[in-house]
C-alpha cells in the first residue's frame, strides 16, 4: 500500500486500528506471548524467522492461536512463509507489540502485574477499575480496586517467553 497520499494513509491507520482491536479480544494486560524461534535465515546465524503464539486453558486443555500475522501487520513488518524475520531474540516485539496495544498506558492487573513500575518502587498491586464500575449494590465504592492505579508505560503489558 502507498502511504504517500492522505487517503492512503488514512486507509493504513484504519486497517491498524481494526487489527488492534481484533487483537484486544485476544490479548490483555498480563497475558503472554510466546515466541518460536524457526530456522536461521542469514549465514552469519543472526537472522532467523519467528511466530508470534498465544496460549490459552479451557477447561484443562492448553491451545495456541497464532497471531504472527496481526502483529506483522500492526507492527508495519515484512513476513517471509508466515514467519517473522528477526534479529536477536525477538523479545523486543513484545514490547513493541504491547506499545502498539496499549498505547496509553494499562491498568494495573494486581497480583503478577507485568509493569516495570513495580519493580522500580511502586509496590503498590491493587487492581485497576474504574470508578463507574467500583460501585457495589449498595452505592458504596468498593476498596479493593483503585481507579487511579493506571501505569503510563503500555511497552510491559505483556510477558514474552521465546521457547
Amino acid at each position: 500500500m502507498n502511504r504517500n497520499t492522505r487517503e492512503d494513509s488514512r486507509e493504513y491507520l484504519l486497517e491498524c486500528l481494526k487489527l488492534r482491536g481484533e487483537l484486544h479480544t485476544f490479548l490483555r494486560p498480563g497475558d503472554q506471548i510466546f515466541l518460536v524461534k524457526g530456522e536461521r535465515i542469514d549465514k552469519k546465524g543472526r537472522l532467523h524467522s519467528l511466530r508470534i503464539l498465544i496460549g490459552h486453558c479451557d477447561n484443562g486443555k492448553i491451545s495456541f492461536d497464532d497471531i504472527t500475522l496481526l502483529a506483522a501487520v500492526l507492527l508495519d513488518l515484512p513476513m517471509k512463509e508466515a514467519e517473522l524475520p528477526v534479529e536477536g531474540s525477538g523479545l523486543v516485539l513484545v514490547e513493541r507489540l504491547a506499545h502498539r496495544l496499549f498505547p496509553a498506558g494499562f491498568g494495573c492487573i494486581g497480583k503478577g502485574c507485568p509493569s516495570m513500575d513495580h519493580f522500580n518502587g511502586d509496590n503498590d498491586w491493587t487492581p485497576y477499575l474504574p470508578e463507574d464500575q467500583r460501585r457495589g449494590a449498595d452505592g458504596q465504592l468498593c476498596r479493593c480496586h483503585s481507579s487511579e492505579h493506571w501505569h503510563i508505560d503500555g511497552r510491559h503489558a505483556l510477558v514474552g517467553y521465546l521457547v
